[in-house]
């Protein structure tokens, strides 16, 4: 649809582990905290919260085993998404397993970051085709290094 969702809260019932309700919101939803206002900033960012209002709670039907809508909300308080930058959303960002094994083989190989990506990204015809940005691919560098430092 263009927005972002999140997912806001789960309940789980305690007999079988079953998660019982579960909440999402859109992304933008909520208002920057007056704790975030009061800072002093070297750079100051956009407000990305505009309390929208947009939210689907579901609740689990013991009977059936089936969850059924309990509030749903549709109406939304700011722009959406291109169809042209939709893939640079949060929830539609993925690194495969073979792209992966890709950036992994690149690092090792000594090709830096940003030029993997731009030859991965030139393979499926175009950042958007891709699935991730060049961050998502430091980000999972980053934190391979830090699995492997544990485990050493």
């Amino acid at each position: 649809m263009g927005f972002d969702v999140r997912k806001h809260y789960r309940n789980k019932s305690k007999k079988d582990g079953k998660i019982t309700s579960r909440g999402f919101v859109c992304a933008k939803q909520g208002i920057r905290g007056p704790e975030k206002e009061d800072m002093i900033h070297t750079c100051n960012r956009d407000d990305t919260r505009t309390n929208c209002p947009v939210k689907l709670y579901v609740s689990l039907v013991r009977e059936t085993g089936k969850y059924k809508v309990v509030d749903f909300i549709k109406e939304y308080n700011h722009t959406l998404h291109l169809s042209e930058t939709v893939y640079m959303m949060r929830y539609q960002r993925k690194i495969s397993e073979v792209h992966a094994r890709l950036i992994e083989l690149a690092s090792s190989s000594g090709i830096k970051s940003k030029a993997a990506h731009e030859l991965m990204s030139r393979e499926v015809g175009g950042r958007a085709n891709l699935g991730f940005t060049g961050l998502d691919q430091h980000n999972y560098l980053r934190t391979r290094r830090q699995k492997n430092l544990i485990y050493g």
